[in-house]
């Protein structure tokens, strides 16, 4: 029997490049009695990469079967699997990011009579460089936050932006968001792991929190943090706690594309901000943006594996 989901509930999405802070983020407005986080749980339809394939709940538990329960209610109906398992859930927060996926499922919970809500965190240029640069993969960044960014913007209406160094840098903007997407704030929100959280895949270094020192969770993530490109992303990090990694930012400015600039300026301009209250320059922005080649996120190789594998 498929209970009648009430009014309150809704999902939460947010899009965001690599490295952007999303899996913190979404652990962060999931923290409350009645939230859940699913992390980049397209992955678990879509796997493509090795891990994808036997997916570790975040929850610590090696027994918890919730992600088996959900694959086999199907893609379609993977949000209202999770309402029905967890009466006490409002909002679910999914961070998979894909534009294509967020506009898919978006559909499927507006048919269903779901309210969705949009969220898109941002790195600048320069802090976007930073993280590539500490991964040794500095080709080709600047293609990657534009294209993203681009596809985002031609996929995704009425979105809210948020700055990563603003959302760590200050309560008050966490507070403000939970206000624009319509969840509870409370003191001490931003301490996620204060919460047992069942995420899946997404950013090790913000998933250690989650876990006790001593525990064999902590242990796994630290050893595939020591042994992976996020090793430069815990050094000097104090464990459970927010903090804003400034190091390796460009000491001078780079040099950047015109369109770079443009969507800076958007983001910008748009911080805190819906997207359909831009103002007419904002927009025209947007649209010269919008003009440019788009961008496939999963990439090639992504693509041809997809369309290998049927979700379910």
């Amino acid at each position: 029997m498929v209970m009648q989901l009430s009014d309150k509930k809704k999902v939460i999405f947010i899009g965001g490049t690599a490295y952007s802070g999303s899996t913190f983020l979404d652990m962060v407005l999931a923290n409350s009695p009645d939230g859940f986080s699913c992390g980049e749980i397209n992955a678990l339809f879509y796997p493509y990469r090795k891990h994808h394939l036997n997916p570790v709940c975040g929850c610590g538990d090696s027994a918890c079967d919730v992600w088996r329960v959900v694959k086999e209610g199907g893609v379609k109906r993977l949000y209202q699997t999770i309402f029905e398992l967890y009466p006490e859930v409002n909002v679910i927060v999914d961070s998979s990011k894909d534009p294509a996926w967020i506009r898919n499922r978006s559909n499927d919970l507006r048919e269903a009579g779901i309210a969705v809500e949009h969220v898109l965190i941002w790195k600048t240029p320069e802090e976007f460089f930073a993280s590539r640069s500490k991964r040794g993969k500095t080709k080709g960044w600047e293609r990657e936050w534009v294209n993203y960014h681009r596809y985002y913007f031609s996929r995704i209406e009425n979105w809210v932006s948020l700055p990563y160094k603003v959302l760590v840098s200050s309560v008050d903007a966490l507070e403000q968001l939970c206000d624009l997407v319509g969840i509870s704030f409370f003191e001490g929100k931003e301490e996620y792991w204060n919460k047992k959280h069942h995420t899946l895949f997404g950013n090790t270094s913000a998933k250690i929190h989650l876990y006790d020192k001593k525990s064999n969770s902590y242990k796994q993530c630290q050893k595939k943090i020591n042994s992976s490109i996020e090793k430069g992303d815990s050094q000097g990090i104090t464990h459970k706690a927010v903090y804003y990694n400034s190091s390796g930012l460009p000491a001078e400015t780079i040099i950047l594309h015109s369109t770079t600039k443009k969507i800076r300026e958007v983001l910008s301009a748009t911080s805190m901000s819906r997207g359909e209250t831009f103002s007419s320059d904002d927009k025209n922005i947007l649209k010269q943006v919008k003009a440019g080649r788009v961008y496939i996120f999963y990439q090639l190789l992504k693509g041809v594996f997809n369309r290998k594998r049927k979700p379910g």
